[in-house]
């Protein structure tokens, strides 16, 4: 069997109040509870909550797919 590495992107990570959007050429952060339709783009205004929530996601990668896929 050939295993083979998985790209984090694209990707997301949803809590109750914020949905943070991994593209390959894009990155964005919405506040889902002050703007449910995601028309106002919070990436540049909370760079420290975005790194954060990406730090955890790539974690949570890295955690599931450490061995691959088959």
């Amino acid at each position: 069997m050939n295993r083979r590495e998985l790209d984090a992107t694209p990707g997301a990570v949803r809590t109750h109040q914020y949905l943070l959007t991994l593209m390959p050429e894009d990155t964005s952060f919405y506040n889902l509870l002050e703007d449910p339709f995601q028309e106002h783009d919070l990436v540049d205004q909370h760079p420290e909550l975005v790194r954060e929530r990406i730090q955890k996601y790539q974690a949570w990668f890295g955690e599931v797919t450490g061995n691959g896929v088959i």
